[in-house]
């Protein structure tokens, strides 16, 4: 399996919605049987939506801070926390800083459903 290597200007990027972008590091296109990884960009004021997946997620704050619910629990998030989240576990991400927060997340299988909330 070839080395596949990407800086985020790189990456595949699309507008979910006003103010919250996903970079695709690696998607369904990557030569690989498991897993996905993207960073999350959510400007100030805006969340992305809650929502849960069929696969396990994996969370890391690069920058930023903001309010997380996860599973109906409050979680505050800032810039060096490490997170996971379960599959089928409704989860939602709002920024409450002044600057882009940006989270960088793997999901545990190459194909998986979103279901929004």
């Amino acid at each position: 399996m070839p080395v596949k290597l990407l800086k985020i200007d790189e990456a595949r990027t699309e507008e979910l919605h006003d103010g919250f972008l996903e970079s695709w590091f690696f998607d369904q296109d990557t030569p690989t049987d498991r897993g996905v990884m993207a960073m999350a960009t959510i400007e100030p004021d805006v969340c992305c939506g809650l929502h849960l997946h069929s696969a396990e997620e994996f969370f890391y704050i690069v920058r930023g801070k903001g309010v997380g619910e996860i599973g109906g629990q409050e979680v505050t998030l800032e810039a060096g926390l490490a997170m996971y989240v379960p599959a089928k576990i409704a989860h939602n991400f709002t920024n409450t800083g002044d600057s882009n927060l940006e989270i960088l997340y793997c999901m545990s299988e190459k194909h998986f459903t979103t279901t929004p909330l």
